[in-house]
């Protein structure tokens, strides 16, 4: 509990000044994806300043984030209000999801999942089971790394217990800012 605490005030303070992760930009494989599909409830885990759920809303979709940082939080409740969409957005971390009810169509994780260690990662898998729509997405976003027992990253068992809940649909593999390996993957709940 102590560590959870600890992360989540240094994960904040890098919004104090600037989190390198947070672009404000809505990534080419998201934009492809809504512009393929008639717009359904969607989730963004751990949706930093909202810009993807800005961006999901303006798309028609019945946009909700969950994001545990305070400062990301608020921002994006400024910039929703900014925008005129119809958006949420709680504070609330992604393994304690018992108070949204589902399905969605669309679950977005950019970044999320592989920054949570080993339990974690199967409450989460719980959670999208019971949140998923039959029929629905899974998008979603991470590092690679070469075992589940780096701090971040996702591995190749970490695919394949997602593979056991959902169906793999693609894995396309890149470079994040030319530095590390990534994955973006895309899972349907059939």
């Amino acid at each position: 509990m102590l560590v959870r605490l600890i992360n989540r005030l240094k994960y904040n303070s890098r919004y104090l000044i600037h989190a390198p992760w947070d672009t404000g930009i809505t990534p080419p494989e998201v934009l492809k994806f809504i512009t393929n599909r008639s717009p359904g409830r969607a989730l963004d885990l751990g949706a930093g300043s909202g810009t993807n759920i800005i961006t999901l809303a303006n798309a028609g979709w019945d946009a909700v984030g969950v994001e545990y940082a305070f400062l990301a939080v608020a921002s994006a409740r400024k910039k929703i209000r900014h925008a005129g969409v119809n958006a949420k957005i709680y504070l609330h971390d992604v393994i304690d999801l018992d108070f949204l009810r589902g399905p969605f169509d669309l679950i977005l994780d950019i970044g999320c999942y592989h920054s949570l260690g080993l339990n974690d990662k199967k409450v989460y898998n719980t959670n999208l089971l019971r949140l998923l729509n039959k029929g629905g997405t899974l998008l979603m976003y991470a590092f690679l790394s070469e075992d589940s027992s780096e701090k971040t990253g996702i591995s190749q068992q970490d695919i394949n217990n997602l593979s056991n809940c959902l169906k793999l649909i693609s894995g396309v593999k890149g470079k994040e800012r030319d530095i590390r390996d990534s994955i973006w993957l895309e899972f349907n709940n059939e």
